[in-house]
């Protein structure tokens, strides 16, 4: 399936159900193919299942995210058994950045997809509660051994840093700044596949109490007030976008 896009005339296929399945890509072209989705306008995933297709040059098995123009929202629904011969990924490649255009997954399952990751992280923003599991390789960012960032939200400076550890687990020495009052930050780490370097950011507060940050499978905070309300927000604001 080509979803189509081109300057103010973007085409939008919405999935509840049903499946799509075995498609093959062989081409090369602009950011990447997909086997079975090739994303140039919007593609809503709500329910269904994507799966078992097949990408030979740069793109996602399964579907590809990878035009300026490009709209890619997980909803629910599965995307699994894709496979790539290249280094990209068999479930979903993503190259441009989250924002207006890009990747954003708030549910569903990600999973048994070949070669690289389930999610190919250039662009992607992740909320609520997706599962995103058993990818042969990674299934969207293994953080651990990594470098996490705060990053100053207009700027985009960095400003402390930490190191990821085997748990996929971190925590900031010195955040005592901040301790009279609320801020929002980036959070951000470096990620490469390849010759591709992205950088993973999601908004955070800082503010009084202890603020848990998990990158793993799924993406949770806890300990915060305001960081629970931040992801409401941002989940009720993708839903009428």
């Amino acid at each position: 399936i080509f979803v189509s896009g081109s300057g103010n005339c973007i085409s939008s296929f919405v999935m509840k159900d049903g499946v799509i399945k075995e498609g093959v890509s062989t081409a090369n072209g602009g950011g990447g193919q997909g086997g079975n989705v090739n994303v140039v306008g919007l593609f809503e995933l709500d329910g269904g299942e994507v799966k078992d297709g097949h990408a030979e040059g740069n793109g996602g098995g399964n579907i590809a995210v990878a035009l300026a123009t490009s709209q890619f929202r997980m909803n629910g629904g599965k995307v699994t058994g894709g496979t790539a011969t290249t280094a990209h990924a068999g479930g979903i490649y993503s190259f441009y950045q989250a924002g207006a255009n890009g990747t954003l997954i708030t549910g569903g399952e990600i999973s048994g997809n070949d070669t690289g990751l389930g999610v190919s992280v250039g662009g992607v923003t992740i909320m609520g509660n997706p599962v995103i599991k058993d990818n042969n390789g990674e299934n969207i960012f293994v953080l651990a051994g990594k470098t996490i960032y705060l990053a100053d939200p207009l700027t985009l400076e960095k400003e402390d840093s930490t190191v990821v550890d085997p748990t996929l687990h971190f925590a900031f020495d010195d955040l005592s700044r901040y301790k009279d009052h609320s801020v929002v930050k980036h959070l951000s780490a470096d990620y490469a596949i390849g010759d591709y370097h992205f950088d993973i950011t999601m908004p955070v507060v800082i503010e009084n109490g202890d603020l848990h940050v998990l990158f793993g499978e799924n993406q949770a905070m806890t300990g915060s007030v305001n960081n629970d309300e931040l992801n409401k927000f941002l989940l009720q604001l993708n839903y009428f976008s």
